[in-house]
């Protein structure tokens, strides 16, 4: 089977987060089990002119990456557009058995997703609960283009639940089948004990409004009034909120204890979450965040807040510590675990327990093949 997969930015850009991530492991598995995977996706490296990649066609692992020329009316990936992409999709789509489309109100997937439907080339989208939020702008999308790629899809791919329903409520008509996310269980690097130690707190994300980075601040504000050794590194590219934040920490006197990295390349986040104590992500209105997954897949004791859409499956394992969203509920589950080697390790061994049994990228794969081959 030749599989076309359509992602807004791909590897080895990061600045686009957990789609690029979970497109990666898609392809790298499914080109592992003897599939022939094309992506095709921008060559925006970073809201940068000068950062693009240079290479228009690479092979990542088997997968062969097409990079097309695109431009962007605002620093926004909804904004982001490609007639290159269109006009090669128009010649070669129909080489393909099925297009897989990494799905949101925006340009780039909307054009490839439209040019795959009037071509007659069946497409999956998966929607990384992009479509979630409604409101005027968004809703008049969906009324005069969304919807109609979304009854036209092979198959519509939700997180979970939540994201199931409101697409059925979108386009009763759809078919909507679940699909977690899926990553590999890392067994060369792995979180330990000692890492408490350490007492290193780690926002590994991107600086946006709903990632909730003023909320850890806030947070770290609170544990260093009762420990003023607890270091902080907030990692991440700036989605909206990097100037605020770091005004924030001057203004609470934290810039010793709080470093922001910045954007990292995709091989430097497993070493990042092996040497923090802890991982928070006080995210509102998360659908099924890669960040959580990659570091329960490492062991690394995580908390994040009752704004995950996925909480129930993570508190069937007791994976993570989820409180309310709240930077003082924060504070204190985070002085709780560094003072309680037991608390964490169960964490760590539940959090890689779930990954194994249900989140595995294998598994998810599998699925995927199956639904593919309806």
């Amino acid at each position: 089977m030749k599989i076309l997969m359509v992602v807004t930015v791909f590897y080895p850009s990061t600045i686009y987060g957990g789609p690029t991530t979970v497109a990666l492991n898609q392809a790298l598995e499914l080109v592992n089990k003897g599939y022939e995977v094309t992506v095709i996706t921008s060559d925006i490296n970073a809201f940068d002119k000068q950062k693009k990649n240079l290479v228009n066609t690479r092979v990542l692992d088997n997968i062969k990456v097409l990079y097309f020329p695109s431009k962007y009316i605002l620093p926004k990936f909804s904004l982001i557009y490609s007639y290159n992409m269109v006009k090669w999709l128009k010649n070669n789509a129909k080489n393909y058995d099925i297009a897989h489309i990494h799905f949101g109100r925006e340009i780039f997937p909307y054009l490839a997703a439209k040019t795959c439907m009037d071509l007659g080339v069946p497409y999956v989208l998966q929607t990384h609960g992009m479509l979630n939020k409604k409101n005027g702008i968004r809703t008049l999308l969906d009324t005069t283009l969304i919807k109609k790629i979304i009854k036209n899809a092979k198959t519509v791919l939700a997180l979970q639940e939540i994201e199931e329903q409101l697409i059925i409520g979108m386009v009763p008509s759809s078919n909507v089948k679940l699909l977690p996310n899926g990553i590999k269980i890392n067994d060369n690097k792995k979180w330990d004990s000692e890492k408490l130690n350490k007492k290193k707190i780690l926002f590994l994300a991107r600086l946006h409004p709903r990632k909730r980075v003023l909320d850890f601040i806030e947070m770290a504000k609170i544990t260093n009034r009762f420990d003023s050794s607890i270091q902080y590194r907030i990692v991440g590219p700036d989605g909206g909120e990097l100037l605020i934040a770091k005004n924030k920490v001057s203004e609470y006197n934290l810039d010793n204890v709080i470093e922001f990295v910045g954007n990292i390349k995709q091989e430097k986040v497993i070493d990042e979450f092996v040497n923090a104590s802890l991982y928070v992500l006080p995210s509102i209105d998360e659908p099924f965040a890669m960040s959580v997954l990659e570091a329960l897949s490492l062991g690394v004791p995580t908390i994040g807040t009752d704004g995950l859409h996925n909480k129930k499956l993570l508190s069937n394992y007791n994976a993570i510590e989820i409180v309310e969203r709240k930077p003082e509920d924060l504070a204190t589950s985070v002085l709780n675990i560094l003072n309680n080697v037991d608390k964490a390790e169960n964490l760590s061994l539940n959090g890689r327990n779930l990954i194994h049994k249900e989140l595995n990228i294998e598994k998810v794969i599998q699925k995927l093949e199956s639904i593919y081959s309806e």
